[in-house]
């Protein structure tokens, strides 16, 4: 991943998360429609991509697992 588009991937991953986390009515809205959410962040999901939101895993969360998972798909 190119330095630019990590970076627009790390703003718009976190302001996602964070908005997810404190406000009920933006995570029903992530979830009832993932990837016009992901676009208002600038994180566009190719035609035919599926979203799957993660609400919890196990072990600490690592920034660059999460690049690394957006990358492989």
């Amino acid at each position: 991943m190119a330095v630019v588009d990590r970076s627009t991937f790390v703003r718009g991953y976190t302001k996602i998360l964070t908005n997810a986390w404190s406000d009920d009515a933006f995570a029903s809205r992530l979830e009832a429609n993932p990837k016009d959410v992901l676009a208002q962040y600038g994180l566009d999901v190719p035609a035919g991509a599926s979203v799957s939101i993660v609400r919890s895993t196990a072990g600490e969360g690592n920034l660059d697992d999460q690049v690394a998972l957006w990358e492989k798909g």
